[in-house]
């Protein structure tokens, strides 16, 4: 038998099959058809064009309107098929990062499938939600990162940085994440002046090339699209949310409340010692605990212990986000829109 044939040093046919086995699975249990709450909403503007909640999403709005028109079937499936693409594509990539830390493609694509069979995961990628989209922009642009510290070659910079910028377009949970990898690119350009002036300002010009999807909401703000959450939501000559019948005209101000979530109350109890201690038992126990299952705490333990030889070149991009993701979750996730 040649052996070649199923050396998975080249994962083309790996990350197929488990494109196909993850997409297959989230399709077979996602929701059929029309949704409630934020799902229904974001089904209903994706496919009739228009401004969703807060913070507008104008990347998921616009990849769910191509989604509508080329796929068949009921339409508001069309959309929810969009999360299952996107969260099989995110399984996938996590995979190519896995293996680019140096992990056998076997123990990668393990790795990788434990996070999809996860219950928050499975469920983002069953319903019309922004989440998957979200998860593949900020892990493509995690690898292009990796990709581009190896080698900062001004095309890995600046798809790094559109990549970064892109996932600010859709939900803000990777907030955090995109400005410490943008921080550590800046940190490693050249020490020449000449030289790194001009990587700083390609990495600078990738970013605000991917925020270039705001520019949709604008658009469609004075477009008279069917749906549109400023008009319906805001009721000016109330004094609401600060706009009076002037300012609610102005297109600026109005972006800006959707963009900024100023529509939601601050809750700052994420801030405080008991909620923090809360915050951290529901992060071992649900997700590791329950998500996970009580396997994962020993690999867990294992893996951190390795990460020394794994992470040779890479010392401070995977630590950093190891510890910013917990961090964020137990400081933030009660704060605004956050959770």
């Amino acid at each position: 038998m040649n052996r070649q044939r199923y050396d998975f040093r080249r994962p083309v046919g790996l990350l197929l099959t488990v494109f196909a086995a993850f997409f297959a699975l989230y399709l077979w249990t996602s929701a059929p058809s029309v949704m409630f709450y934020d799902s229904g909403e974001l089904q209903a503007v994706a496919l009739e064009g228009g401004i969703s909640h807060p913070s507008g999403y104008p990347s998921y709005i616009m990849a769910g309107n191509l989604f509508g028109r080329i796929l068949p079937g009921d339409r508001a499936h069309r959309i929810t098929v969009m999360s299952a693409f996107f969260g099989a594509l995110t399984v996938c990539m996590l995979l190519l990062i896995i293996r680019r830390l140096g992990v056998p493609a076997l123990y990668a694509a393990s790795g990788a499938a434990a996070f999809g069979l996860t219950l928050t995961f499975w469920s983002a990628a069953i319903r019309a939600e922004v989440y998957t989209l979200s998860c593949f922009v900020f892990c493509s642009g995690l690898l292009l990162t990796l990709r581009a510290l190896e080698n900062p070659r001004v095309s890995r910079l600046l798809s790094a940085g559109l990549l970064l910028g892109l996932t600010m377009t859709n939900h803000f949970m990777f907030t955090i994440g995109a400005a410490f990898l943008m921080i550590v690119l800046a940190a490693r350009t050249p020490a020449e002046d000449r030289t790194r002036a001009a990587h700083m300002a390609t990495l600078l010009a990738g970013f605000l090339l991917g925020l270039t999807p705001y520019l949709y909401l604008f658009w469609a703000d004075g477009a008279n699209l069917p749906l549109n959450y400023i008009d319906y939501t805001v009721e000016a000559g109330a004094g609401q949310h600060g706009f009076d019948a002037g300012s609610i005209k102005d297109p600026l101000k109005r972006i800006f409340w959707l963009v900024s979530c100023r529509e939601y109350t601050r809750n700052v109890t994420g801030l405080r010692a008991g909620q923090i201690a809360w915050q951290a038992r529901h992060l071992g126990i649900v997700e590791f605990g329950y998500h996970y299952g009580p396997f994962s705490i020993p690999l867990l333990l294992i893996g951190i212990l390795d990460l020394r030889r794994i992470l040779s070149r890479n010392r401070i991009v995977m630590p950093g986000l190891l510890l910013l993701s917990p961090l964020f979750a137990l400081l933030f996730a009660k704060t605004g829109m956050i959770p």
